[in-house]
């Protein structure tokens, strides 16, 4: 595979790189038709398994999935995924036992400021124990 390709569909246009000609892609996004990013993947250890993808629609960035540098198990799935709405960082879902799902969810005001976290302590998916942080007092 060349290091820079372009393969192009009814739906869409894929860009990718392939640097050191290994097979791996070290950075993919694909468009759309109208030309708006859609998605953006990033290989940066170069294993063939993204560290991050990004998703967007309507050009906004709406989700992120970050897979950590400390994934000790080593099972290629991501452990953080980060939601966006108009481009503002809204929710960080964790996986913090290694099952593939988050066990974690942090929600967050408009201006990046912890409002609610929830946690999964029994292992079905969906939270089950939430805390809000105290309200800020101004003295």
């Amino acid at each position: 595979m060349p290091p820079d390709s372009e393969n192009q569909d009814a739906q869409s246009l894929r860009l990718r790189r392939d640097a050191d000609r290994d097979g791996f892609e070290e950075l993919a996004a694909e468009y759309s038709r109208d030309g708006r990013l859609q998605r953006v993947t990033l290989d940066s250890d170069r294993n063939g398994q993204p560290e991050l993808q990004g998703s967007y629609e309507r050009g906004s960035l709406v989700k992120v999935v970050r897979e950590s540098p400390s994934d000790g198990d080593g099972d290629g799935r991501p452990d953080r995924w980060e939601l966006y709405e108009d481009g503002r960082l809204v929710e960080i879902r964790s996986d913090n036992n290694g099952d593939g799902r988050p066990d974690q969810w942090e929600r967050l005001d408009s201006r990046g400021r912890l409002v609610r976290l929830e946690y999964d302590t029994d292992g079905d998916g969906a939270p089950d124990t939430a805390y809000a942080p105290a309200p800020e007092t101004v003295e």
